[in-house]
């Protein structure tokens, strides 16, 4: 039986249609992500406690410890300013920043002649990685922004180093990028571009450093740089990269066809530099390889585009290269079901309202101190202080030797302080305590704290609960 196409070769011929395709992905990409904001555990909660430290006169790395360049914070503060206290609103600018982002690598792709660049929004927009870290206020947002600007402006060198610049200045992994790009301009000769990209970088960097330097210099050179080389290896690896293939095999394997297939060095060049850089980093997370997804974009296009050229004759190679595209989403479409029904449903704050309203009930003069991904949200919604300003907890910042566990709970103790820790929804828990020990010395713990309650959370993933302790000579 034959099989018309006909109605395929319409597609890539009509401006209109591919005008309408990217907006249609773009706005469906927005309505879903926008229509159910939630409270979530995780980093972001210690960045909007931070934000309000800086509103109320506090300077980061004199007055509290920040792992990362301050751009980021400073950025939640001024927020902060317009959202007021409705803290959920925060949440509404990583799907956003997504959105600019795809219209960016859409230009970019046009500016290349590439005849399916109207497709890379919704390949970006609905890869895996993407629509899932999007849930999150990490900084890994805008540093895709901000490096897909630097690319779009690679011919004006002075304007992209600013752009790499800021990247770096929000969160360091930025770097492997920066310098790959930088090698390449050197691999093509471009002195005069790679001086003046190069020249702006390091002046972008400084003159946002500089204060910080001259403020609190050890703490600056401890805290970003001494902290991060020191953090102990986290998560397996080899569990991130696999759960990375699964979820987006369908645009990580024609990605990198595709740019192979294309010859695009530059592209697989800052490929390559954060895979890299990720080898031989301890601590990788899942949400580090959100950096991958521009480039790998960038190759399914140029994969579609080899497809078409290679049989360009009659047209059947626009035919065979949207059919292409068609059956990749198809294939996909199982990993975005994933995503809607279990990822999407975990890392919610679903008793956020519950622990509000126990903590509005206990001593307001006792500081709050615990998990980042808890106490600062709590702190926030009740107008509470966090102990010390400890504000980011995480347990890589007492395993790396930045911040001394023990004589911080012996500190908090001799305060008097209220421990909120994420713990696990096992029915054991309902008679172990456990889930603090990161950030919180647990001989310390055994002496002196004392549960109050646990107040259940949703049972999507095994530490959803929240306990709540007082702690206290």
């Amino acid at each position: 039986m034959k099989i018309n196409l006909s109605y395929l070769q319409k597609i890539p011929s009509s401006n209109l249609l591919k005008k309408i395709f990217v907006f249609a992905s773009i706005l469906i990409f927005l309505i879903y992500k926008l229509s159910s904001l939630e409270y979530r555990f995780g980093d972001q909660n210690a960045y909007f406690y931070m934000a309000k430290a800086l509103l109320d006169g506090e300077i980061p790395y004199r007055d509290f410890l920040l792992a990362d360049p301050p751009l980021l914070v400073y950025l939640l503060a001024l927020t902060k300013k317009i959202v007021g206290d409705n803290i959920l609103l925060f949440s509404i600018f990583p799907p956003i920043l997504d959105a600019l982002s795809s219209v960016l690598l859409y230009l970019y792709l046009k500016r290349k002649k590439l005849s399916f660049s109207f497709f890379a929004p919704a390949i970006y927009l609905f890869s895996f990685l993407i629509i899932s870290t999007s849930d999150y206020v990490t900084g890994l947002h805008l540093v895709l922004l901000l490096i897909n600007l630097a690319l779009l402006f690679e011919k004006k060198p002075i304007i992209s180093g600013v752009f790499w610049g800021l990247a770096t200045l929000i969160k360091l992994y930025a770097v492997p990028g920066f310098l790959a790009f930088f090698i390449w301009q050197i691999i093509q000769k471009q002195y005069g571009y790679s001086f003046k990209t190069l020249l702006t970088y390091c002046l972008t960097g400084l003159v946002a450093m500089f204060p910080f330097l001259l403020i609190a210099p050890i703490q600056v050179i401890n805290q970003i740089i001494v902290h991060q080389l020191n953090r102990p290896s986290g998560i397996s690896k080899m569990n991130v990269y696999y759960f990375f293939f699964i979820q987006d095999f369908s645009l990580i394997i024609p990605g990198i066809i595709g740019l192979v297939w294309k010859k695009n060095w530059q592209i697989l060049l800052l490929l390559l530099s954060w895979l890299g850089f990720y080898l031989v980093f301890n601590d990788l997370y899942y949400l580090y390889l959100g950096i991958l997804t521009p480039w790998l974009t960038i190759g399914l296009i140029d994969f579609l585009n080899q497809v078409r050229a290679k049989w360009l004759k009659d047209n059947l190679g626009y035919k065979i290269a949207i059919s292409t595209f068609i059956l990749i989403s198809l294939i996909h479409l199982p990993a975005l079901l994933f995503y809607h029904q279990n990822t999407k449903q975990q890392g919610k704050f679903a008793q956020v309202g519950k622990v509000k309203q126990f903590i509005l009930n206990l001593d307001k003069k006792i500081p709050l101190y615990g998990s980042h991904e808890v106490a600062p949200l709590v702190a926030l919604i009740t107008n509470r202080s966090l102990f010390g300003n400890y504000y980011d907890t995480n347990a890589q910042i007492y395993g790396s030797g930045a911040v001394d566990k023990k004589q911080v709970s012996l500190e908090a103790v001799e305060n008097g302080i209220y421990l909120l820790t994420k713990v696990t929804n096992l029915p054991i828990n309902a008679k172990l305590d456990s889930g603090y020990e990161g950030y919180f010395d647990s001989e310390v713990f055994e002496k002196y704290c004392q549960r109050l309650t646990i107040i259940n959370g949703l049972q999507k993933e095994l530490f959803s609960d929240v306990a709540i302790y007082h702690c206290e000579k």
